[in-house]
């Protein structure tokens, strides 16, 4: 049989979940994603020591410019860990894409 779930059917019971309810799933996972390329980029080491407010200044000025600090504090640094709120994801994978689009120098592919 089909055995591929999307992420629709697979939210809770009834089916699909809210859209706030996969909205944080996706900033939890971008979240995530976006320390697991730079612990790859630039060592686990210097990434772990930041947290907070001081991990996004740490993403701009990889960046060479402002993508996440003063946009997306409350989404990276206090929402993952929050109940549900309405978030604007779209938003921040768009980020996320600038981002790693911009370090692409960094990449040893």
């Amino acid at each position: 049989g089909n055995q591929l779930i999307t992420n629709n059917e697979s939210e809770g019971p009834g089916g699909g979940g809210s859209t706030t309810q996969q909205g944080n799933v996706l900033v939890r996972e971008l979240s995530v994603l976006l320390r697991r390329i730079a612990i790859s980029l630039y060592g686990r080491q210097q990434v772990s020591g930041y947290t907070g407010s001081r991990w996004l200044e740490f993403l701009d000025q990889k960046a060479g410019k402002n993508l996440f600090k003063g946009k997306f504090d409350h989404l990276l640094t206090e929402l993952p860990y929050q109940p549900e709120h309405a978030v604007n994801a779209e938003a921040l994978v768009k980020a996320v894409r600038a981002w790693i689009h911009l370090q692409r120098g960094h990449f040893h592919v």
